[in-house]
């Protein structure tokens, strides 16, 4: 009699920071990478689609009218968009609600073991909304409970850069908001268990080399809990 194949649910790894931290040029190269332990690898963005796609109900619902804040910048080409005039609360909390949602209702397909190993790396996540200046109305304590409902990664990954090659290579946010994006994602990374922290910079393949071997890391300290 032959032994079953060990069955493990999907890793998931969540990679976090400000705009043009390079999320998803690491995402991107990460499923594209042979070395790494897992039989299939897949890139995830925001949510897991479990519900309709919420811009879709936006449409719909508001007669196509943008549901993202708008700029308050005079500047012509977009530039400085940290200006962003944060949504209303009632709309931050419907929108956060939505997401949680999916979120919870996709967490069998999270949890799930399977016969394969399976790597999921989410570019944008649930936890974009503690930091994200769009959103800075949502209440704390609405967005706690809100994160109780959505199953935690194996791995929170900051890609941390310095804040100036960030405003030279994707000048949206002024240098000011992403320090502070950068300094709030790091309160956020120091209060989980599974968060931790990577150097991003020296260019886009050592970043990748790292964060390749800090998912090994993670994945292997996870198979020995089991």
């Amino acid at each position: 009699m032959t032994d079953r194949p060990a069955r493990v649910p999907p890793f998931c790894v969540v990679l976090i920071g400000p705009d043009g931290s390079g999320k998803t040029s690491v995402s991107r190269r990460l499923i594209e990478r042979g070395d790494l332990p897992f039989a299939r690898r897949d890139l995830i963005r925001e949510s897991l689609h479990v519900l309709p796609r919420l811009d879709r109900l936006v449409t719909w619902w508001e007669g196509r009218q943008p549901l993202q804040p708008q700029s308050t910048s005079s500047e012509p080409d977009g530039r400085h968009s940290a200006m962003l005039r944060p949504l209303p609360a009632w709309k931050s909390m419907a929108i956060a609600t939505y997401h949680a949602a999916d979120m919870f209702l996709g967490r069998p397909r999270l949890r799930r073991p399977r016969p394969e190993s399976w790597l999921l790396v989410f570019d944008r996540s649930f936890y974009d909304y503690s930091f994200l200046r769009g959103h800075g109305n949502l209440p704390g304590w609405y967005l706690r409970t809100l994160g109780a409902l959505v199953p935690e990664p194996d791995l929170l990954l900051y890609l941390q850069r310095d804040p100036a090659e960030i405003y030279r290579d994707k000048p949206e946010l002024s240098l000011d908001e992403i320090r502070r994006q950068q300094q709030a994602v790091e309160k956020l990374v120091q209060s989980h268990r599974f968060g931790e922290t990577l150097r991003a910079d020296g260019g886009l393949e050592a970043t990748v080399d790292r964060a390749a071997e800090a998912i090994r890391q993670a994945a292997n300290t996870a198979l020995l809990r089991k």
